[in-house]
């Protein structure tokens, strides 16, 4: 059965014990102790120097004990006398508190050796590392309980020997991380082993349970109840499970009493669950007729919508075809009357034409006709042109051309605008004439029957 015990107690000279007594009777072994000044046992007070002797080598149940140091304290302290007659040596008060005292109770579920392992390491982890000194011993009379009782220092330590008491060791949030972390290391190793076991170092009342704690009987009242004679601890433990003991009837009482009422709620629901499916069925049944006409009328009015929605599918395939078609005959009038317009373009540029000869002969018929007369001699003339002749000729010219731009630009500005285009076209053409003409080699013929106009 898995079992949760830590305590911690001092060892103090005001209860009137001895450091070195008491690592001798936990260690089992015979340890001799040196008196200090204000050194009280009870009611014997020793003079400093004294020896006194510890004996306790016929204890039974100490199965081992060890001690543990810390990497800077002197070598010498893994001697147990050594050890606690130093922590002697170093408090001088008659209330001086000696050592700390971690009692906590092992589990029967592990061997011995598992055990063992299990409190060196927590021993080393919680108490060694922050630099105490451990004393430890595994009691086992083989009554099925076993436990350990852990002996640690309470000042700080150097190769030199003990220093200032370490206060922080004091606190309770100290306490609370051993009780926890001794649940856990237990915890751990029930689940290495794949025990269905569990230790909670919490309360009854912090785990929500509703059970009243047993005291520790502790070794003397242990004893006497081992013996057959009833102690005050052993008659309030009894008590206390007593009363648990009722908790725990009247716990299943409750439980019982609360499923008996669960299984009455579910037969009465299954009842009336039963009933009312009773019910749906025969409404069913009365139902079932109007159902399937009314199913029926569904499926024929679909029917209907189908059709008419396939009438009207098959009137948009043909106004889509007939759109088709029209837009078919558009396109090629649109074809028919881009030629019309071509066409009109082309009479429209010949009568353009036309109107621009036609008004160019007027000019011509209404210009001086002697100009024309001489123009139509010198054309006929088979001799050379003289230069009197070439220039009357080409000053004719230039009058001809000056009245001919005057009225073509008055034709331009009175013309529409597609005619506009091509005579303004013209004139530009009749300038680009003349220029290059100018620029034609008649300098040299000039320069040659110069002479003559004389």
């Amino acid at each position: 059965m898995t079992l949760y015990h830590l305590s911690v107690k001092i060892i103090g000279r005001g209860s009137g014990r001895s450091a070195v007594g008491s690592a001798a009777y936990r260690s089992g072994e015979k340890l001799q102790s040196i008196a200090h000044a204000a050194y009280q046992s009870g009611e014997k007070i020793y003079a400093e120097g004294d020896k006194i002797i510890h004996d306790y080598t016929r204890k039974k149940g100490v199965v081992h004990s060890e001690i543990i140091l810390p990497q800077n304290a002197p070598k010498e302290y893994a001697d147990r006398e050594t050890l606690w007659n130093a922590v002697e040596a170093k408090e001088r008060r008659k209330d001086a508190q000696l050592a700390r005292e971690v009692e906590v109770a092992l589990q029967s579920e592990f061997t011995l050796q598992e055990n063992i392992e299990l409190l060196q390491k927590y021993i080393q982890e919680n108490f060694v590392d922050r630099g105490m000194i451990a004393d430890f011993a595994v009691h086992d009379t083989g009554s099925g309980n076993p436990h350990a009782h852990i002996m640690l220092t309470t000042r700080n330590v150097t190769l030199d020997g003990f220093g200032k008491k370490n206060r922080a060791w004091d606190a309770r949030a100290e306490l609370y991380n051993w009780r926890e972390n001794w649940a856990d290391i237990n915890n751990y190793l029930f689940e290495e082993k794949k025990l269905n076991e569990h230790i909670d170092h919490r309360s009854y009342k912090a785990q929500g349970i509703n059970r009243e704690p047993t005291i520790h009987l502790g070794a003397k009242a242990w004893a006497l109840e081992k013996m057959g004679i009833r102690t005050e601890r052993g008659d309030y433990n009894r008590e206390v499970k007593r009363r648990n003991a009722e908790r725990e009837v009247r716990r299943t009482l409750k439980e019982h009493a609360i499923a008996q009422a669960v299984q009455r709620i579910e037969k009465a629901h299954a009842e009336k669950s039963a009933q009312a499916l009773k019910e749906i069925e025969e409404y069913l049944k009365a139902e079932k007729a109007d159902q399937i006409v009314e199913k029926l009328r569904q499926q024929r009015e679909a029917r209907q919508e189908a059709e008419i929605t396939a009438r009207h599918m098959n009137e948009l395939k043909e106004s889509y075809i007939t759109l088709e078609n029209e837009l078919y005959e558009l396109r090629g009038q649109e074809a028919n009357i881009y030629t019309k317009n071509a066409r009109i373009l082309e009479i429209e540029e010949k009568q353009t034409a036309i109107e621009l000869e036609y008004h160019t002969q007027k000019l011509l018929s209404e210009t001086n006709p002697n100009i024309q007369a001489i123009l139509q001699q010198s054309q006929q003339k088979s001799r050379p042109e003289s230069v009197r002749e070439r220039r009357l000729r080409e000053q004719c010219e230039i009058s001809l051309n000056s009245i001919a731009d005057e009225s073509l630009q008055k034709i331009i500005d009175n013309a529409s605008p597609s005619i506009r285009e091509k005579l303004v076209e013209i004139q530009n053409k009749r300038v680009i004439d003349r220029a290059q003409k100018s620029d034609a080699p008649e300098k040299t013929k000039e320069k040659e029957l110069e002479p003559e106009l004389y």
